[in-house]
């Protein structure tokens, strides 16, 4: 009997007994991967395949932020060829937050709205229809690193080098435009002596699927409004250790070619400081554009 009871007081003292997460048990979402955006696709079935004309159908597509930036008040077009109508539902805003530690999906919504098939021309038995749907936006991208400054770059080497000067490569970092990579950082000489000016070299890419922007102007890609000077524009500003970098150019029109920003100290370094790490935060400011497609075909109405 008495082994019995020391028997359940165990089992209840083990259960009492908090479970304490091991670091494998622990997952850290990670927020800043991926080269996405908005991501748009059509609900399955919403339209159809097919519908008979003068057919009233629904149509719903879901907005999914699927990068690190928060969006507001994008927008939304709907394309519908001549043998579709709709009375409203094609045009809208949109607000989305980004991924977050409390949300490592990113936030979405589903828009929805009902189309009709128009009539067929005699002797059509059968025509394609294609619908699109174009998202306008705002968004950014955030990156942070350490990089080596060493503001007496002739002496090679010292005994107590805290680090070397290095070139970092990258990769996605939760939206569409990234800094792929950092180059090894330069350092200028200044009127005094005592200072030197560090020089950071960026490289920057679009690697989404869709195009880069004015952020100022992201709504007029939207609209018949947009031309070639709203496209690809992107602006940069960056912090070394809480001190602001001079990013030239400051708005920088991207190429199919490599795309260079040069960000430099303008207070400089004390060269007593020997090298060191610095904390390196890049912001990147643009606007995006992504699209969906689907073709639908309008069949002739059964007699």
């Amino acid at each position: 009997m008495k082994t019995k009871i020391m028997i359940i007081a165990l089992l209840l003292l083990v259960a009492c007994v908090p479970f304490i997460p091991s670091k494998q048990d622990i997952s850290i979402p990670k927020l800043y991967e991926g080269s996405q955006g908005v991501d748009v696709w059509f609900v399955q079935n919403a339209p159809p395949n097919d519908v008979f004309e003068g057919q009233l159908f629904g149509v719903a597509f879901s907005l999914e932020n699927k990068g690190a930036s928060d969006i507001e008040n994008g927008v939304y077009v709907v394309g519908l060829p001549h043998e579709l109508t709709a009375r409203e539902g094609v045009v809208g805003r949109f607000s989305l937050k980004g991924k977050s530690v409390f949300n490592p999906f990113g936030e979405s919504k589903i828009i929805k709205f009902s189309a009709h098939a128009g009539e067929l021309a005699s002797q059509v038995a059968r025509v394609p229809a294609g619908l699109s749907v174009d998202v306008c936006y705002p968004y950014h991208t955030e990156v942070s690193a350490q990089v080596c400054i060493n503001p007496e770059p002739t002496i090679i080497s010292k005994p107590k080098s805290v680090c070397t000067p290095s070139a970092q490569s990258f990769s996605g970092q939760g939206a569409p435009v990234v800094v792929t990579k950092i180059d090894v950082p330069q350092i200028l000489p200044l009127d005094n002596p005592a200072l030197v000016q560090p020089q950071i070299t960026l490289s920057i890419k679009n690697v989404g699927r869709g195009f880069v922007v004015d952020k100022y102007r992201f709504a007029d890609a939207c609209t018949p409004r947009g031309g070639k000077e709203l496209y690809n524009v992107v602006r940069i500003g960056g912090y070394l250790s809480e001190l602001p970098l001079d990013c030239r150019p400051q708005e920088l029109r991207l190429s199919d070619k490599e795309n260079t920003v040069v960000c430099t100290l303008p207070s400089g370094l004390e060269k007593a400081r020997g090298s060191h790490l610095a904390l390196l935060n890049v912001k990147l400011d643009y606007g995006y554009v992504d699209k969906k497609s689907k073709q639908i075909y309008v069949k002739r109405a059964l007699s």
